[in-house]
Formats: structure tokens, C-alpha cells, sequence
């Protein structure tokens, strides 16, 4: 990602470095979740494949302000969670076909949200033999690899309460920006999932309080019961 100051303006010039892959369904993601007015960065450029550089590229507006980590009060990270909660549940609105990775191959439409998986039982389990087998020997023990697999299945049942939906699939605070201690938006859409709704929400519990900063997560989730419908 390049960012291009032009005219008074802040871009942002995203290159997709797998070959064969397209920007198409983030940028149908971008405009769809803009229609529904949630704050992401606004698309102002496409191509499935650029010509010089055989790549898809996108040019997005910024989000301004910086990350709400840079809130330096409490009570104003919090503020600005609760915003940015109301506003992931209303991502968490759009469905998608399957689970894991958006499909993005160029001969993907671009306004199909494909996930790469037919069911939760691939997503979660398709490698999960082969990957704990792996880690048996140089870091787990047998015993800890029984255990997280008993602790997958378990879950497993949590997760199938939803049908999937468009899910951010990176969501943490560096990814909620602020300015003046106000809520301006979600920025990076380029992990996105179709997953249960969980998955976010598990995904921002698991990594909050790192480096220091506050933690927000029950004012995230009373917004985001807030905006659900």
C-alpha cells in the first residue's frame, strides 16, 4: 500500500500481490457497506487487472484521524467503541455464501461474496489434523493437541448458531480510527470472511489490551447490541 498526498488530499494506492486475484469484491464490499452508511474509506479507483503491472489496483480516500489507541482518556476510547460496535453489527448485516476467505479470482464476479469453504466442518476442521500433528512434537504435547481439538468442537456449535456473514476477519482497535476523540471509521477490508459474527467479536477479545492500551471490549459489545436489529 503506497499513500499519495495530492491536492490537499490524502489516497491511498493498494496493490493485491497474488496474481490471479481481483480488488473487485472489497470494492463491491467498499460501496455496499457506504450505501448502509457505515464510515469506510470511499473506492475512487479500480482495476481488476492493471496492465503494467498484471495486478488488481485500487485507490481509496483516507479515514481521517488515527487510531483510537491514540485516545489517551478511558472514557473517550470507550465512547469511541460503542460507536464503532453499532457500526460492525451492521457489517455483520450483509450475507455471504460460505465460509473463510472471499473468493477474489478474476473470473469471480465482483458483486458475488463467495466464501472458499461449503460448510463450518471444512473451515474449521478441512487441516486441523494435519496442523496439530505438526505442532505435536516441537511445542505441543499430545495431550494439548487432544485438548485443542476437544476445545474446536466444542465451539464449533457456538459458531453454527449464524449463517455466514460478511465478518472484517482483522477487527481490533487499530483498526477504529478517531479524531478528536469522535469515531471516523473502520479502515483495511482485506481479510474479509464469511463467518459467523462471532468470529469479530472473539477476534477483538482475544487481542484487547495489547500494548498497553485500554480495554474496550464490553463498551464494543453494548454498540454493537446496540445497531443490531
Amino acid at each position: 500500500m503506497y499513500r499519495v498526498q495530492t491536492g490537499g488530499e490524502t489516497l491511498y494506492v493498494r496493490i493485491l500481490p497474488e496474481i490471479g486475484m481481483s480488488f473487485g469484491v472489497e470494492v463491491h464490499v467498499h460501496s455496499l457497506l457506504r450505501l448502509r452508511n457505515l464510515h469506510v474509506p470511499e473506492v475512487i479507483y479500480f482495476e481488476p487487472r492493471h496492465e503494467a503491472l498484471d495486478m488488481s489496483l485500487m485507490v481509496v480516500k483516507e479515514i481521517v484521524g488515527s487510531s483510537v489507541r491514540d485516545c489517551t482518556l478511558k472514557n473517550d476510547y470507550e465512547a469511541v467503541l460503542f460507536e464503532a460496535g453499532k457500526q460492525l453489527a451492521l457489517i455483520h448485516e450483509v450475507k455471504v455464501d460460505g465460509y473463510g476467505m472471499i473468493r477474489r479470482e478474476w473470473t469471480e464476479p465482483g458483486t458475488e461474496l463467495n466464501g472458499e469453504k461449503h460448510s463450518m466442518h471444512e473451515y474449521l476442521f478441512g487441516h486441523l489434523d494435519d496442523n496439530l500433528s505438526l505442532l505435536s512434537e516441537p511445542i505441543f504435547t499430545q495431550q494439548e493437541t487432544t485438548q485443542i481439538a476437544n476445545l474446536i468442537q466444542s465451539g464449533s456449535s457456538l459458531m453454527l448458531r449464524h449463517k455466514p456473514h460478511l465478518i472484517h476477519g482483522d477487527f481490533d482497535d487499530t483498526h477504529i480510527f478517531q479524531e478528536s476523540k469522535k469515531y471516523t471509521g473502520i479502515i483495511d477490508f482485506g481479510e474479509l470472511e464469511g463467518n459467523s459474527p462471532f468470529y469479530d467479536l472473539g477476534y477483538y477479545k482475544l487481542h484487547e489490551g495489547q500494548n498497553g492500551v485500554f480495554r474496550g471490549f464490553r463498551r464494543l459489545l453494548e454498540g454493537y447490541k446496540k445497531g443490531a436489529h
